[in-house]
């Protein structure tokens, strides 16, 4: 299965209401009124990439492979053993954020996903290891890009897929092999993507995906207030889990969590395990431990959700209160 992208930059297949048509259009009309740099970075980094370092090369390279997409909330660095013992299993994709932590616990991404054009994202990947291949978005700050290259073994390079978005149309259009991942409102959803697309292919299905560290927001204060110097100034909201337990959030985040339940009606070939907590519904949940045991029971579907269990295909929307 190869990535057809004059497929997804069809709003048909990329969108399945009219609601959120409009409400994508919408985003990405106001999204390039706040970020006109992000052409500019385009311009200062195109000179880098070329046919041997396109990310969408990779499709079906890990085909029918278990792979773990890590984020960066509380739940990856709880569950830091068994992730570590999850190697080589399961393949790793982590998000720049996450990298240093899972650096300092001696464990090795295959990929680390970058794409937010923020300068600060350079800070991430300061310590970026000589032997860490990493991907990012062609949109992203020049200095960052330059400062990783210059260190890391492979830098590959993606732009997102977004038929709502006139620029990523063009780019599209300039650059074609260029556009791969879908775009979602935090990095994590696009490594989800770049996870599925890696393992897809297979004639029984597609990979077994977990989702560790993508819990979008906090299960506490304290957490959040250990968190508080990266989310200043956000405005905080409040929700209730299907669980009972309190869960703190933002608006981006909360967005985020529609955005993995819209995936799983699209890519129902693949099985696809929340391990986070939080507010990424997927498939299937449960905890880390577990999603690593279950991964053997995955081509025995019967099997697996006797024991796993199976969610709601529904979107959840969960009832959010602004927290004074």
């Amino acid at each position: 299965m190869l990535f057809d992208a004059e497929r997804w930059f069809d709003t048909a297949t990329y969108c399945h209401s009219k609601d959120l048509d409009d409400a994508l259009f919408a985003d990405a009309e106001n999204f390039n009124a706040q970020c006109p740099h992000l052409r500019g970075n385009y311009e200062a980094n195109r000179h880098l990439v070329n046919g041997d370092n396109l990310l969408s090369q990779r499709v079906n390279e890990w085909c029918g492979e278990a792979v773990v997409v890590v984020g960066a909330g509380a739940s990856a660095m709880d569950n830091i053993k068994f992730l570590r013992n999850a190697q080589p299993q399961f393949r790793v994709i982590v998000v720049d954020r996450a990298y240093q932590r899972l650096r300092d616990e001696g464990i090795k991404p295959d990929i680390v996903l970058s794409l937010d054009a923020s300068p600060a994202i350079g800070d991430f990947l300061t310590n970026v290891d000589a032997d860490c291949e990493v991907a990012m978005c062609v949109t992203q700050n020049p200095d960052a890009v330059k400062s990783v290259k210059d260190k890391c073994k492979k830098l590959w390079f993606y732009s997102l897929v977004n038929p709502y978005d006139k620029e990523l149309v063009r780019i599209h259009k300039e650059n074609p092999g260029l556009a791969f991942l879908r775009a979602g409102v935090v990095v994590g959803y696009s490594a989800a993507d770049l996870a599925y697309w890696m393992t897809s292919g297979n004639e029984q299905g597609g990979g077994y995906i977990v989702l560790l560290g993508n819990e979008l927001g906090w299960k506490s204060m304290s957490e959040l207030e250990a968190d508080s110097a990266f989310y200043k100034g956000r405005i905080l909201l409040e929700t209730v889990l299907p669980s009972g337990k309190p869960f703190y959030t933002m608006t981006p985040f909360a967005e985020a969590g529609v955005e993995f339940q819209n995936m799983m009606n699209v890519y129902k070939d693949a099985v696809f395990v929340n391990a986070s907590g939080g507010l990424a519904w997927v498939t299937h949940e449960m905890d880390f431990q577990t999603a690593i045991e279950m991964e053997v029971e995955r081509n025995n579907m019967e099997a697996f959700l006797e024991k796993a269990g199976r969610i709601t295909e529904s979107i959840r929307k969960p009832e959010l209160v602004e927290v004074g």
